[in-house]
């Protein structure tokens, strides 16, 4: 009988109502639905080194205009070529938090948290511009019509530079987000309306072409969500994408939905949230890649990462893997450029590309993993099970090393997650051997007294590519 193998991760407040996790795998459903198999999972990419940019952290990277990537590397701003050279061009703050940075065509700026300074493309003039005389220290950041616009830490009040000029800043050039009291702590810019997020709503606010400051708030519009992690903004499909928090709580995922917030995080997900000690540091970016649109959400006091696919609507994971664990992954900040995604390290200088032909993390093992539960969803066993073969369908025998033999691991757990067998290992096959599937056998039984209900997790740690389409079990009472 076919086992519910393929899905995303479904976690639960309780591991014994749903404990399906699926860590480096995505899963892709076929378009017409016309295949052997309806879906099947893709091991996600790996990463290859693109360049080494100072010593890290990567705290932003950013393809300007002129087609240059700038890149923050610590307190150091670099640009960085086709041909991964690099030029230091002057320092920013000593923080390690995310930068913002966006361009005009003649200027590039970048905003930290403390301070927000320019870098003149002509000459590679590069200077500090905040806080200046205004005393504003910006932290978030949106570019429309010509116009920079930053927040003043702290308060609800934003400026706006001078146009197409992001050296001068005026005295008057300033608003107030002011619908509620709450502090600004995140923008987003999207189809020429920014965005303004506070701790408990959003606004919208429009360029009205008024005079001194250019921009108004939309009336009529406010979104009752606002934003629990300033860093977590990103863009996805056609939406914006973000950690929120209302009046009621936090520790939701929304996009938006025209002026709109839905949430597509689940009760499992946000009960995970909900272990962090923070889930303010939040780290959100997106790409696409192959008609998938990816959102990235690393908690880097929670040590996960978690990756919403637009494209199925599922959630899986992205990790590291080292000393016999997952991590979060490495990947700080993301930038297409080079043809190539392209994500910063958060421990080092290291510039990676997202490479779907890399099974390694730059030469790191990367681990993926699927678990499930064995009987179909609603289907309650009170009597014992036996077990007696799991047959994994899967692509089997195309670029293997030679004279190496790719093993699964598959352990297993029968009280719902809580405790787990030994790891049982299979051959996955060698070179030229595609045809064949994956089996394990005498996989033992449930009984009253270790619990009824059989989790299986099915692992692999071999540099090989990857695509699961099925599980088969052969099961019987016991």
């Amino acid at each position: 009988m076919k086992t519910p193998f393929l899905g995303g991760m479904t976690l639960s407040t309780s591991k014994n109502l749903a404990y399906n996790r699926a860590v480096n795998l995505y899963p892709e459903v076929l378009d017409n639905k016309d295949g052997k198999e309806i879906a099947g999972f893709y091991r996600c990419p790996g990463l290859t080194k693109f360049a080494t940019v100072g010593t890290g952290p990567i705290r932003g990277a950013y393809r300007a205009s002129n087609g240059t990537v700038y890149v923050v590397s610590g307190s150091e701003l670099y640009s960085v070529g086709k041909d991964a050279t690099l030029t230091d061009l002057g320092t920013v703050d000593s923080l390690a938090t995310p930068v913002k940075m966006v361009d005009n065509g003649s200027q590039l700026l970048i905003v930290t948290g403390t301070g927000a300074w320019c870098l003149v493309f002509t000459g590679n003039v590069f200077s500090q511009v905040l806080p200046g005389s205004l005393g504003v220290s910006p932290q978030v950041l949106a570019y429309q019509d010509g116009f920079a616009l930053v927040n003043d830490l702290g308060t609800n009040q934003f400026w706006q530079s001078n146009l197409n000029d992001f050296t001068t800043w005026d005295a008057l050039d300033f608003s107030s987000a002011d619908s509620t009291p709450f502090d600004v702590v995140a923008s987003y810019d999207l189809h020429r309306e920014c965005w303004l997020f506070k701790e408990d709503r959003t606004e919208v606010w429009i360029n009205a072409g008024t005079s001194t400051f250019a921009f108004q708030r939309l009336q009529g519009v406010q979104i009752p969500v606002g934003c629990a992690a300033p860093y977590s903004t990103a863009h996805l499909s056609d939406g914006i994408v973000w950690l929120g928090a209302d009046e009621q709580g936090d520790g939701v995922v929304y996009i938006s939905d025209g002026y709109r917030a839905r949430r597509i995080s689940t009760h499992g997900l946000e009960e995970v949230f909900r272990t962090f000690s923070t889930i303010a540091d939040a780290i959100g970016f997106s790409y696409q890649e192959a008609g998938h649109y990816f959102y990235f959400l690393t908690f880097p006091s929670g040590g996960r990462t978690f990756c919403f696919d637009m494209s199925t609507k599922l959630w899986h994971e992205r990790a590291s893997f080292a000393n016999g664990a997952f991590g979060r992954h490495w990947a700080n900040c993301h930038v297409f450029a080079f043809g190539k995604h392209l994500v910063g390290d958060y421990r080092n200088g290291n510039l990676y590309e997202l490479d779907n032909d890399a099974y390694t993390d730059d030469g790191t093992i990367q681990k993926w993993l699927r678990s499930w539960r064995a009987m179909m969803p609603g289907k309650v066993v009170y009597q014992p099970v036996r077990f007696n073969t799991l047959q994994i369908d899967a692509q089997t025998g195309l670029n293997i090393p030679n004279d190496t033999t790719p093993q699964m691991m598959l352990r297993w757990s029968d009280d719902g997650g809580h405790n787990w067998s030994n790891e049982m290992w299979a051959d996955s096959n060698k070179i030229g051997q595609t045809g064949t599937r994956v089996i394990f056998r005498r996989l033992g039984s449930t009984k009253p007294s270790t619990g009824l209900d059989r989790i299986f997790e099915l692992s692999g740690t071999d540099p090989i590519p990857m695509t699961l389409l099925n599980a088969e079990l052969d099961a019987e009472p016991a």
